[in-house]
């Protein structure tokens, strides 16, 4: 008995443990994060794009002028 619940506690330690973190797999690959904050900063954007391959935007409310909403997530 005590050796079937050493193995099912040896178990659960082994299926508990976190994986080791991945790697980046392509270290080339710039990316860069910006805050719009809500507002309107595609200008501020637009001068992120030469140095960036992946822009990444959080609380992005409004559409840069003469955008066409082609479709929503709503």
């Amino acid at each position: 008995m005590a050796a079937t619940l050493a193995g099912l506690l040896g178990s659960l330690i082994t299926l508990l443990t976190p994986a080791p973190a991945m790697a980046l797999t392509d270290p080339q690959l710039r990316a860069v994060t910006f805050n719009m904050q809500g507002g309107n900063k595609w200008g501020e954007v637009k001068a992120l794009m030469p140095n960036a391959d992946v822009i990444v935007m959080q609380e992005a409310t409004t559409a840069p002028d003469g955008a066409q909403l082609l479709g929503s997530t709503r």
